[in-house]
């Protein structure tokens, strides 16, 4: 029997990226060293990452606001929920840039995670792979964002990771950035999309690993390259899902793992399937109207279409919410919705 938030969100089954990213980096990080000689730091620490992260379900392409820009009264916003989050979207054309000569990748997991509260064994892994101390560059207050991705049915990674400084990295108008060989080199190769529509950009470091990059044959601008292009998608999904679950009004809900079929997973010594969690949003009576001190929250539950954030008054408690740009179902008298959002039409 088909789980029913999932059907509500398009699915039939959990796509489980993640399990399936974790079975390809596992075997890897096996083969590495015994067949080729070579460190397996970065498998390592994928497979580690994966199976430590708290695994969201998001819309196609990570989309969640009716505009995608990296808007300066979001950027107050960035907490992660948790040490480590995977966030798991399917991404369709749109995300594809066919002059690019690159292989679309229609599987993406957004790799999130707090560098200051990673383990000691996945910090050593990190220091291996930048040839010294991680955190040692790392801003006390940061997000650390890598993209996982399958292209013509192999999983892939970035060879790097995204460094944004929580305090000091904040948004600038795209007119005031100084510009880069490296932007213009990426949008003439993957095309206007990277920055089409956007006012603001968003800084970032970006740390390569270089030594793994020397294995593969690239060069340092090479490789930082490179990890700009994979991670273009995976922080903008980064940056929109930390600014939509920070709204006062959202929530998650839960679906579980898969028990019967864990147990065929357990006894066959394959990775197990994960339990998800996807957004959720208790609206007031009147969509986008501030609740009163006396007030109470309408129960019926309504999918979050692409919106965008609002923030109340001091008379509010300075709350930021969420505003739907569609409601769907959520006329009083009409049965509640369970989920949120769809992720596939």
């Amino acid at each position: 029997m088909s789980n029913p938030i999932l059907s509500s969100l398009g699915y039939s089954q959990a796509p489980n990226y993640c399990t399936h990213a974790l079975e390809a980096f596992a075997e890897l990080r096996e083969e590495l060293p015994r067949k080729l000689g070579l460190p397996n730091d970065l498998e390592s620490l994928l497979c580690s990452l994966l199976t430590d992260a708290i695994k969201f379900l998001l819309p196609d392409n990570g989309y969640l606001f009716e505009k995608h820009d990296f808007k300066p009264g979001m950027f107050d916003l960035l907490r992660l929920p948790y040490p480590i989050c995977a966030l798991e979207f399917p991404a369709t054309k749109e995300l594809h840039a066919e002059q690019s000569g690159l292989s679309h990748a229609s599987k993406r997991i957004a790799l999130c995670f707090d560098p200051h509260q990673l383990n000691a064994t996945q910090l050593r892994h990190l220091d291996n792979l930048c040839s010294g101390s991680f955190l040692a560059e790392a801003p006390e207050q940061c997000l650390a964002v890598m993209a996982v991705y399958e292209a013509e049915r192999v999983w892939g990674a970035s060879v790097g990771t995204l460094l944004l400084d929580l305090v000091n990295d904040r948004p600038m108008l795209r007119k005031d950035a100084s510009p880069s060989d490296l932007c213009h080199e990426v949008a003439e190769q993957i095309g206007p999309r990277v920055h089409e529509g956007s006012t603001y950009g968003l800084p970032v470091t970006f740390k390569a690993f270089f030594g793994r990059a020397r294995m593969l044959g690239q060069s340092a601008e090479e490789a930082t390259r490179n990890l700009y292009i994979d991670t273009i998608d995976e922080i903008r999904t980064a940056f929109e899902f930390l600014a939509a679950i920070n709204c006062s009004n959202v929530g998650t809900q839960d679906i579980a793992a898969p028990k019967m079929l864990n147990e065929k997973r357990k006894k066959k010594g394959k990775p197990l399937f994960y339990p998800y969690k996807v957004l959720d949003l208790s609206l007031p009576k009147a969509a986008g109207a501030p609740t009163g001190a006396n007030g109470t929250h309408a129960s019926p539950r309504a999918h979050l279409r692409r919106g965008h954030v609002r923030q109340l008054g001091a008379q509010h408690g300075n709350k930021v919410l969420w505003i739907n740009a569609t409601m769907v179902n959520a006329r009083t008298g009409h049965e509640p919705v369970t989920t949120v959002y769809k992720v596939k039409t």
